[in-house]
């Protein structure tokens, strides 16, 4: 039985999910797994294990931003790759980094959120507004990666 197969059996036996929450979990893997599986170079969910770190969701999640997913979708699939690291028995600093990860999406958002009422105030147009925005997500995805590398920002 696959790993993905016996994360379902316990997700169903253990956690007793819904058919529902099942399907989302099933769906939040597999997008993981397909992303990661390129990014490792891997053939398999086996092969992908010893990659699964939090560096690894660290990119899975500025993909994600940078392609527009949104905030409520992001969180959700952080928190099924938490219950699959809990699942496999990964290390607690994988699931802490994860959930940082989603906490620091979360105060960006809100910061974003902000700027944007700021900006609707200020009466600006909606091409200078969704510019605007559009230019500080860069920003803040240029600085996570220049931290991430050691570089100054």
């Amino acid at each position: 039985m696959s790993t993905t197969a016996q994360f379902e059996q316990y997700l169903l036996t253990k956690k007793h999910v819904s058919c529902k929450t099942l399907r989302n979990y099933r769906c939040d893997i597999n997008h993981f797994v397909n992303f990661a599986l390129i990014q490792t170079s891997t053939r398999s969910v086996e092969d992908l294990l010893p990659h699964f770190n939090s560096q690894l969701v660290k990119i899975y999640r500025h993909s994600q931003a940078e392609g527009g997913t949104p905030t409520n979708t992001i969180n959700r699939r952080l928190s099924t790759l938490r219950n699959f690291a809990r699942f496999l028995g990964n290390s607690l600093g994988v699931v802490e980094n994860i959930r940082k990860a989603a906490t620091e999406q979360q105060k960006l958002e809100k910061m974003l959120d902000e700027f944007k009422k700021h900006l609707e105030e200020q009466g600006v147009s909606k091409s200078t507004l969704k510019n605007y925005l559009s230019d500080v997500n860069q920003f803040f995805v240029y600085i996570e990666r220049a931290q991430e590398s050691g570089r100054e920002a």
